[in-house]
């Protein structure tokens, strides 16, 4: 229970318990799994849209110039891990051990003792909710640029602590690794510019403030950067407001799936009231005895659970200007919560110490309110590992899907002509609501590139809904997708694959395209949906 600073040997020993965890939480999956929606995109770009080596694919991910950062790392991946899916996987949960480590040494340098923050770090890395970045190779890329964020802090803290020449020469090292977060992705952007409120409490308020006026320069110029470049458009400022009221009442039912993962309605409002009564308790027991042996502790984590709320909004502030991403979002949108599940997480912590110093003896305050905050952990983490092996199931049955796809479509195919393009009918899109299969322009289309190892193939999976033009010259398909590019192909390069009914068509003019639009339907197999 030491409040003294952490140790290179005690963070490195917990980082080696991280790995035990996750090794034994995500294990499975990294045999088990696949590449899923933009891995597949990324596997393309550096195997078969480039014949300029590593610096011609840093190139293919130029449409990616608002976030440097990913213009090499992606690139570095492949060149390091080739097309072995269960390498790029490893590699992910690495990144949520270097998160979940990160954050340990974080909070034992604010002063939070060794048994509270090891439980902390151990309930984000496993935080469900969240779990798409550990269980798809590319949705870890908020967790590279959460790191980098609790490296950065960790940095300026140390400088705070010097004086001179020393100390600025520090903080630019933490300046460095926050600009290095924001270009990997945007995520901690907010937390980056309130720094000011964790250098204040370890360092004097005048170097304080002059430090976090750096920093919000460096967040500021930053993100006049991204905004200016990014394809996102966001919302209108009226669309924004109703989206932080979305946000909020779905952080809610986060808040009690932090203790309950999945609960039922009735679950998650016993949990939100219990939540509500320890929070009132303590506050009430606070007002009432300033005297009360406990009221320190009290007061303490009545503080720890304040500013996780607080953090649990910095996590999901730079997400109200975006129509794509909410709390509940299912499957590979619950991204989202990357950096949120810090503030939940340590919200719940909070709660459980509360509990346990209101009920136990004044004397035995701080023992009986550690052994209900443990209780608590010890219950959470098997309710979290029971719903991270559904999740797995889930995303390992994708794989198995997209597998048995790609084998139904070379097998109809054999080996199609060079530049043939593949239109693909009676595969589901998602296995589980958010977990597809494949579902974009880029995913098939990287999927079979690789299968043939042929970079002149393209292909486009027809979801449910899917119209047609046969045009003059060529064959064009309408649905969802149609908002990143125009799924269209030449005749004679056309092909019709229906994996369903087991046939395939060329087509090779306007009247052949006519007959197979009748023939060939999306059919139930594609309904399943993302949301």
């Amino acid at each position: 229970m030491s409040t003294s600073p952490p140790t290179l040997r005690e963070v490195g020993v917990y980082l080696g318990v991280l790995v035990l965890v996750a090794a034994a939480a995500f294990g499975s999956h990294i045999v088990h799994g696949g590449f899923y929606n933009d891995d597949w995109s990324y596997l393309a770009s550096y195997y078969y849209e480039s014949s300029d080596g590593f610096f011609g694919a840093v190139g293919n991910f130029g449409y990616n110039d608002f976030r440097p950062v990913q213009i090499v790392y992606w690139p570095l991946t492949y060149a390091a891990f080739g097309t072995d899916s269960s390498l790029h996987l490893a590699w992910g949960v690495a990144m949520a051990v270097w998160m979940s480590g990160s954050l340990y040494a974080l909070l034992r340098i604010l002063g939070l003792e060794q048994a509270h923050a090891a439980a902390i770090g151990i309930l984000v890395l496993l935080f469900p909710l969240s779990d798409s970045t550990r269980l798809w190779a590319a949705a870890s890329i908020p967790l590279v640029a959460i790191a980098l964020y609790f490296m950065g802090t960790i940095i300026a803290l140390k400088g705070l602590a010097l004086d001179g020449r020393k100390s600025w020469f520090v903080h630019t090292g933490a300046v460095a690794l926050y600009v290095l977060s924001l270009f990997t992705y945007e995520i901690a952007a907010v937390a980056i510019g309130l720094s000011l409120a964790v250098y204040l409490w370890t360092a004097r308020s005048a170097r304080a403030i002059t430090r976090w006026l750096v920093d919000l320069a460096v967040v500021v110029a930053t993100l006049l950067f991204v905004t200016s470049r990014t394809f996102y458009d966001p919302l209108s400022l009226g669309d924004q407001i109703e989206h932080v009221g979305v946000i909020a009442w779905q952080s809610l039912r986060i808040l009690a799936w932090t203790v309950a993962p999945q609960a039922t309605r009735a679950i998650t409002v016993v949990v939100l009231i219990a939540i509500a009564v320890v929070l009132s308790l303590g506050l009430w027991l606070l007002h009432q005895s300033r005297r009360d042996p406990r009221a320190s502790e009290i007061r303490r984590w009545l503080w720890i659970a304040g500013t996780a709320a607080i953090g649990v909004a910095v996590g999901y502030a730079m997400f109200v200007p975006s129509s794509d991403f909410d709390p509940l979002s299912p499957g590979q949108l619950n991204r989202i919560n990357a950096l949120a599940a810090v503030g939940f997480v340590s919200l719940v912590y909070s709660v459980g110490m509360l509990a346990g110093l209101l009920v136990g003896p004044s004397h035995r305050a701080a023992r009986t309110g550690f052994a209900v905050a443990v209780g608590l952990s010890v219950a959470v983490t098997a309710l979290y590992v029971r719903q991270i092996d559904l999740d797995k199931e889930r995303w390992d049955h994708a794989a198995d899907l997209q597998e048995a796809t790609v084998a139904e479509i070379r097998r109809i195919v054999e080996r199609p002509a060079a530049g043939t393009v593949v239109f693909n009918f009676g595969s589901s899109a998602y296995a589980a609501p958010g977990i597809p299969v494949f579902e974009t322009p880029w995913d098939l289309d990287g999927a079979l590139k690789a299968a043939w190892d042929d970079p002149s193939i393209e292909a486009y999976p027809m979801l449910a809904g899917t119209t047609f033009v046969c045009g003059h010259d060529r064959v064009t398909a309408h649905n969802v997708n149609d908002r990143f590019t125009t799924q269209a192909a030449a005749y004679g390069r056309a092909m019709f694959v229906d994996v369903r009914q087991d046939r395939s068509l060329r087509l090779h003019d306007r009247q052949a395209c006519v007959r197979a639009t009748r023939r060939y339907r999306p059919g139930d197999a594609a309904l399943t949906t993302g949301g």
